[in-house]
């Protein structure tokens, strides 16, 4: 299964993942590894991780917390976008 996942997100399978999502329902999620925070709006927050970006997508986004590659992303997540 993890083979397959990292064919999907174009990962090498010898090595560890640069980034971990943690989605908390739809209340929230936990980004470790985020490089950037390109972009932030109610609807959606933009985070640039090793290889990829990520959109979070949703209502009343907020970015609660931001520390040493970790962040914390709170507001009802409706979908996760990903761009290579």
């Amino acid at each position: 299964f993890k083979e397959n996942i990292n064919d999907f997100f174009g990962l090498c399978n010898a090595g560890a993942c640069p980034f971990r999502i943690t989605v908390l329902g739809s209340v929230g999620a936990y980004v470790e590894g985020a490089l950037r925070v390109r972009d932030v709006k109610s609807s959606e927050i933009v985070v640039e991780v090793k290889g990829a970006r990520l959109a979070f997508c949703g209502k009343n986004l907020t970015v609660s917390s931001y520390c040493d590659k970790d962040l914390r992303i709170s507001g009802n997540i409706e979908k996760i976008l990903w761009q290579k």
